[in-house]
């Protein structure tokens, strides 16, 4: 769990930054889809693991989660410097 909460934590706001630059979607379906993620390897962990199971099932999620949202909030930023998006 440490580990997912250090990714966590370096990611930083990059959620809050999708949801406030217009891609409340893309932000909806980086959750819906990790939420998939963590119930799958819940399914598959904790009956081999127990306790260490859940743990693994959700750091590996909040790491994926929290990956993809920093790059996709990385890759907009780009993408608004680049056109001029603050126009």
């Amino acid at each position: 769990c440490a580990i997912g909460q250090l990714v966590n934590v370096s990611a930083g706001i990059s959620g809050g930054m999708l949801a406030m630059t217009g891609n409340e979607k893309l932000l909806r379906n980086i959750i819906v889809g990790s939420g998939i993620l963590c119930v799958l390897l819940s399914i598959i962990l904790i009956p081999i693991y127990a306790a260490v199971g859940a743990a693994l099932a959700f750091s590996i999620t909040m790491v994926i989660q929290n990956v993809a949202m920093y790059l996709l909030s990385r890759q907009f930023i780009r993408t608004c410097m680049k056109e001029s998006c603050h126009e």
